[in-house]
């Protein structure tokens, strides 16, 4: 899970700093984007990651995480 807004560092920089990794690690993982934003604008750039599988706005809920992992 990856919040757009933390301290130091936030999710879009984490995103491009992670993605700059070539480990087979990186390759396999899937971000899942769980913030309290519903921007569309967030919601499009999170689709330009080849990492983030999903994003998930807040609460996460029992639903949501079912989803996420079925």
């Amino acid at each position: 899970f990856l919040d757009i807004n933390m301290p130091v560092m936030d999710g879009w920089e984490f995103l491009e700093a992670f993605q700059k990794t070539a480990t087979a690690a990186v390759k396999k993982c899937k971000v899942f984007m769980l913030t309290s934003s519903i921007s569309p604008y967030d919601i499009e750039k999170s689709k330009h990651y080849r990492t983030v599988y999903d994003f998930v706005s807040k609460p996460l809920t029992t639903e949501k995480l079912n989803a996420m992992t079925s």
